[in-house]
């Protein structure tokens, strides 16, 4: 019979590999971590060699004549004795297939070559804690189901939104419902409980989700066979970072026999021999009298040592004398507790546990005992290894994110020392994939990140590193590069690579790179400091025109400092209402009549003077103050319009634009009713201007959302047509009044045919759909008299009239019941 893995007192790994050499050094690497050794040249001497010795890990090269490590893997797994030996596999390749294939051939965990020696006593000892961990999770487990069976307690957890309440098998047993029935609606679980007290407990628990006391208390339960149990009822709530409930959590506990006889009450033995919790018991006084093998092994005390202590020497110190009274006066009334204690182990280290505590004693007798029940709430290693991935990588497109990436770069930063070349860190910004997930849906929006990913993938060494350490960024840490030359060549080489257009949906489109690189003998060591100075490359090369790389510099900082100073005072001038409104006429293009306005936001600087709105509409956007903005912008142009009809002129409608955010708002109808209703403006005389990205995020919300402003009497008007996704079907959809030809294809009219055409075709296809039509950013003559030939409604530009302020606007328009020309 093999010696077992607790018999030994040294860890035995057998390594399997066709190449002396490799098991050479892999021998001298493990016995000089202090591990026994066993080699196997093959796999079949592999396979004889586990069965005999069981050894507590095996290291298994992949590439190997006969029988290859995959085979090998898969028939070690078939072996009972020895299935669930941790098995690390050597390969070759870092490739994610054969990853795949180690894993999916039973492999725990791969490792690639060449192997650093540090590396692999690591993976060693990681994967022979992790196997032990696991052994004596399942074995836990399954005594402490035993347990509570023996103990005739069970658990339940309600989440509300699922409304199901699941059982533990004693629950189960208690409530006696069919053994496949693992969860159960509140409504059915309220059934089992007597008609008398059902009410009360569900009041009890609906006030417990609403933040009222925990549940304590004594009911019955009636059986499917008619008979009662009285059973012990807790419940408590648990809560998220934010104080609100996200479950309840509680126990059942059947008790029928202390109601009926307390006095045949004695120490639950064979609870405390095989429970895989720990077990205390103390006497009345609250001195020890014995406890298990499991609080033993778990806390690192030894029983002759302990027996004897008072209850208080082994006490965390991290609860008040007030938790402990309580525990107490409850066990005094109730003669029994159950909540989640710090306890503490040999060595002075706290940890949860879920604590139970029993009072054993008759009706009448002075004498007794207090039986402790603790089970160690320390996180599960399985759920620690799904943890790991969800904290250190992106599940999207399975790269490592920020937090990994940083891990990373600071081990790139320690080992730059002992390598020649320096550390690059390239960080990448997609170029407008905001208007990909407007436009074209999230949906699409991911599948072209997981086609970036890929592509970056392919552009890097297997020994770079990419990461995701936002939605539409990207991140690379480049090893061992020449200076500036390695960085620059893989910057480029990105850039390249999505020079080809994507094709999803039925749609092409091409998607571009801005791209900001630091290197670390120039810009610092520090992890941090490094990716934010590529960061603040990146935000130039978006500046600068996007679709390009740069290296950082200290010019750059400033600029980006500069910036951010800019992005502070656009609040402030927010909040000190330094901000106003200029407006830009339109005419009819046959009569050149005035016809209305265009209100347009302008800042007013208290340093720099008067701001277009081009350098401040984007940092708006980017601080989410194009909302307020926005809605300043809609009062006051109402607010000038009344007080325009208030002085004699003939009424006459002014455009406001909506921002996408803007457009996002759940109140926007309400928001545009007040400033109606605050400043006496008719809704006739207000036009709302949105774009074609705005109405395609969430195409039946915006649909009711303009319905509702037209009912009103707004008049709406689509923005920059032609420049999106144009499409027949939302033009007719949408309860549109107006369509504004972008000044891209109106500058063109006269130079070039297709942007003639194009002209053409959208005011033949505005009238045919009874929209007017305008043409914005209208400079020559000649643009003019080609839009008013084509039937083109009214014109806007600097050929007619330039954005003045308010008091320069009244020269367009005459008194109320005339008309001017322009």
């Amino acid at each position: 019979m093999p010696e077992s893995r607790t018999q030994r007192k040294t860890p035995l790994v057998l390594i399997v590999d066709d190449e002396r050499l490799m098991r050479t050094m892999l021998r001298d690497t493990l016995e000089a971590a202090g591990f026994g050794v066993v080699e196997a040249s093959n796999g079949r001497e592999a396979m004889e060699r586990a069965r005999q010795i069981h050894p507590d890990l095996i290291v298994l090269d992949v590439i190997m004549p006969d029988m290859d490590g995959f085979e090998v893997c898969s028939q070690l797994r078939k072996i009972n004795e020895i299935r669930h030996l941790p098995i690390l596999m050597v390969t070759a390749s870092e490739e994610r297939e054969v990853a795949e294939r180690a894993y999916a051939a039973g492999a725990t965990d791969f490792i690639p070559k060449p192997i650093n020696a540090a590396h692999l006593r690591h993976h060693v000892r990681y994967m022979l804690r992790a196997s032990l961990n696991v052994e004596e999770l399942r074995q836990k487990e399954q005594r402490l189901a035993h347990a509570q069976r023996l103990a005739r307690l069970g658990n339940w957890e309600w989440e509300r939104g699922e409304d199901r309440l699941r059982l533990s098998e004693e629950a189960r047993r208690i409530l006696a419902v069919a053994d496949d029935a693992v969860s159960l609606t509140l409504a059915a679980y309220l059934e089992h409980i007597h008609p008398r007290e059902r009410e009360a407990i569900r009041r009890g628990l609906d006030q417990l989700w609403q933040n009222g006391p925990p549940l304590d208390l004594d009911f019955r339960l009636l059986r499917p066979d008619g008979t009662e149990r009285f059973v012990h009822g807790q419940a408590d709530r648990i809560v998220d970072a934010g104080g609100d409930a996200v479950r309840l959590v509680g126990t059942i506990q059947d008790i029928s026999e202390r109601k009926r006889i307390e006095e045949k009450l004695t120490l639950a033995g064979k609870v405390f021999h095989s429970s895989g919790d720990m077990i205390l018991i103390t006497d009345m006084q609250g001195w020890v009298v014995d406890v298990n093998d499991t609080f033993c092994r778990l806390t690192g005390f030894r029983r002759e040592k302990i027996v004897g202590w008072p209850l208080g020497d082994l006490l965390s110190g991290q609860h008040d004398s007030e938790f402990y009274r309580h525990i107490w006066q409850t066990v005094t009334d109730k003669g029994f507790w159950q909540g989640e204690v710090w306890s503490r182990r040999q060595d002075g280290e706290s940890f949860p546990a879920l604590v139970s505590v029993n009072a054993a004693r008759s009706d009448g007798e002075e004498n007794g005992h207090y039986v402790f029940s603790a089970t160690d709430l320390s996180r599960l290693r399985e759920t620690e290894r799904q943890l790991h991935y969800l904290s250190h990588f992106d599940p999207l497109t399975d790269l490592p994110n920020r937090l990994l990436f940083l891990d990373r770069l600071q081990q790139s930063l320690v080992g730059e020392n002992s390598h020649q070349g320096q550390v690059a860190v390239l960080f990448i910004d997609l170029d407008d994939f905001k208007e990909i997930n407007d436009t074209l849906g999230s949906q699409t929006g991911d599948r072209v990140l997981q086609e970036v990913a890929r592509k970056i993938k392919e552009c890097i060494r297997a020994s770079d590193t990419v990461a995701r350490p936002g939605s539409d960024e990207f991140a690379v840490i480049l090893r061992e590069v020449v200076p500036g030359g390695d960085a620059a060549s893989v910057a480029q080489k990105l850039v390249d690579s999505l020079s080809t257009p994507f094709a999803f949906v039925g749609r092409e489109f091409y998607v571009t790179l801005s791209i900001g690189i630091a290197l670390s003998d120039i810009d610092g060591t520090d992890p941090e400091e490094l990716i934010q100075k590529a960061e603040t490359a990146m935000v130039c090369a978006k500046e600068q025109g996007k679709n390009r790389y740069i290296f950082f510099s200290e010019a750059m900082n400033q600029q980006v400092q500069e910036r951010l100073a800019m992005k502070t005072s656009l609040r402030r001038s927010l909040e000190r209402d330094q901000f106003l409104l200029h407006y830009q006429p339109k005419f009819n293009s046959v009569t050149r009549e005035f016809t209305g306005l265009e209100a347009l936001a302008r800042w007013q600087h208290p340093d720099r003077g008067l701001i277009a709105p081009a350098h401040f509409i984007t940092l708006a956007e980017e601080t989410g103050l194009i909302v307020p903005l926005g809605e300043m912008t809609l009062r006051k142009a109402c607010r000038q319009n009344r007080q325009w009809q208030e002085r004699g002129y003939h009424p006459f409608p002014v455009a406001v634009n909506l921002s996408a955010q803007q457009f996002g708002e759940q109140d926007l109808v309400d928001t545009v009713c007040r400033a109606l209703r605050d400043t006496g403006l008719s809704p006739q005389c207000l036009e709302l201007e949105i774009t074609e990205s705005v109405i395609l995020q969430d195409t039946e919300r915006a649909i009711d959302i303009l319905r509702k402003l037209k009912n009103m009497g707004i008049r709406i008007a689509l923005d920059d047509f032609g420049t999106g996704f144009s499409s027949l079907d939302y033009l007719r959809r949408f309860p549109l009044d107006v369509l504004k030809i972008d000044h891209t294809f109106v500058r063109g009219v006269v130079s070039s045919e297709q942007d003639a055409a194009i002209v053409r075709a959208i005011i033949a296809m505005a009238h045919s759909m009874r929209l007017k039509v305008v043409a914005e950013g209208v400079e020559t003559e000649e643009q003019r008299v080609f839009l008013r030939e084509q039937g083109c409604d009214e014109v806007q530009g600097y050929l007619v009239a330039l954005p003045v302020p308010p008091e320069e606007v009244e020269r367009f328009f005459p008194l109320a019941g005339g008309r001017r020309d322009c």
